[in-house]
């Protein structure tokens, strides 16, 4: 056994209520949700399973940096493996039921876009509302549970979930990534989290999390949207209009020169920003 049954099954009342009335966005946190040890076995365990990964590895975009994983079974270790299992089974899923109110609520045992999530020093997962369908079982993804490993992390280090308004003009509740703490939430088309602002734990350290979501039937009225959707918060969108400012005033005259001036960004981001500043400009 790997979960901590007996504490969160008591405590099905209590979670419910705080998952209604919790913002911006339904949600609560579960603390100490594995048995201790089996918990410290799966953090040691990924140096095992990400072993093969290069966390420095060029991304395909900049809204995620330095951040790896893995969602194949077969290269963790047996204590995570079995983690995985318990939280798959029918006797979580309908304690997930018993908590959010939603029903049905699907497994995905595929682990898509889930699994075992590392962080490195620099880190940063930009503000984002989630693919919302399952790409073989079309069926609707609302719930996702996030169960962080890291028994030394200090608060100093950064890396808490940030869940935002509806509008990404304020964050309303974090968590710290604290060790053998699980973070629940719906998902929706205004479910904004991320942590955006570069880690700085010591070289070497890592914030490391398991990743799981769950499903749903299809409801009417939702539109499929198989990207992930980022978003900038204002302290993010102030900085990028100070580098577009800046191409501009060294004499970028389209968005792919200032984006290649400034290429922290994502080029979306850039392009927005710029024709925003030509907007006023003009």
């Amino acid at each position: 056994m790997m979960l901590n049954w007996t504490s969160f099954e008591s405590k099905i009342p209590y979670l419910r209520d705080q998952f209604a009335q919790e913002r911006p966005f339904r949600h609560v946190a579960i603390d100490d949700i594995l048995l201790p040890d089996a918990a410290r076995r799966a953090e040691a365990g990924f140096a095992t399973a990400l072993r093969h990964k290069q966390h420095s590895a060029p991304k395909s975009h900049r809204d995620v940096l330095l951040k790896t994983g893995t969602p194949n079974l077969k290269v963790m270790t047996p204590d995570q493996v079995a983690i995985f299992t318990e939280i798959h089974s029918n006797r979580f899923v309908r304690f997930l039921e018993g908590v959010t109110g939603i029903s049905p609520v699907f497994a995905d045992p595929e682990l898509r876009g889930g699994g075992l999530h590392s962080s490195w020093r620099g880190a940063y997962l930009n503000v984002h509302t989630d693919f919302n369908f399952h790409p073989t079982e079309d069926t609707h993804r609302r719930l996702n549970l996030i169960i962080y490993l890291n028994e030394e992390w200090h608060e100093e280090w950064g890396g808490a979930l940030e869940l935002w308004n509806a509008d990404v003009t304020r964050c309303e509740a974090s968590f710290l990534p604290k060790f053998n703490r699980a973070v629940l939430f719906e998902t929706s088309e205004i479910s904004f989290h991320g942590h955006p602002v570069p880690l700085t734990c010591p070289e070497g350290v890592t914030r490391k999390s398991l990743a799981v979501y769950y499903y749903s039937y299809w409801p009417d009225g939702i539109e499929r949207r198989a990207k992930t959707n980022y978003v900038l918060t204002p302290e993010q969108k102030a900085a990028l209009r100070a580098d577009v400012l800046s191409a501009i005033a060294q004499g970028a005259k389209t968005f792919e020169e200032a984006s290649e001036m400034a290429p922290r960004w994502q080029p979306a981001h850039v392009r927005r920003m710029f024709a925003e500043v030509a907007r006023v400009a003009s």
